[in-house]
């Protein structure tokens, strides 16, 4: 059975990093977005947590419930609306500021977090 990754190569090398220091605030590094995506859908430990299409689930009275993303009836109404073999990525960024001063001194970074709600909930966001 051929999976969404089979023989592609989505590690991300230290090489995909890009450095600007141009910024008068200080140096950004960056990796493509895309890159990122890739990395996170075809990484091997989420293989079996990761949602490609929308399910429609019921209780066992017939009742409907939502409990991921892919349950929702925006993704379902979306994928209808998508050529055949096409899935939806939702995808999750977040930032703030970082404290550096045990690493670097006084200094500060803002990193920015990324995801995508195909990756189950209990995996992307474990509780503490």
């Amino acid at each position: 059975m051929r999976t969404l990754h089979s023989g592609l190569d989505f590690r991300l090398h230290h090489d995909s990093w890009t450095e600007d220091d141009s910024h008068i605030f200080g140096t950004l590094y960056c990796v493509d977005i895309f890159q990122c995506i890739q990395f996170l859908l075809a990484h091997l430990p989420f293989e079996a947590q990761l949602d490609f299409g929308p399910v429609h689930l019921t209780d066992p009275e017939g009742s409907r419930f939502y409990s991921e993303m892919n349950t929702s009836n925006g993704w379902l109404d979306t994928q209808d609306q998508l050529p055949a073999g096409a899935t939806i990525v939702h995808v999750i960024c977040a930032s703030y500021k970082t404290h550096m001063t045990n690493v670097l001194g006084d200094q500060h970074a803002w990193p920015v977090y990324l995801t995508t709600v195909n990756i189950r909930n209990d995996i992307r966001h474990p509780p503490e």
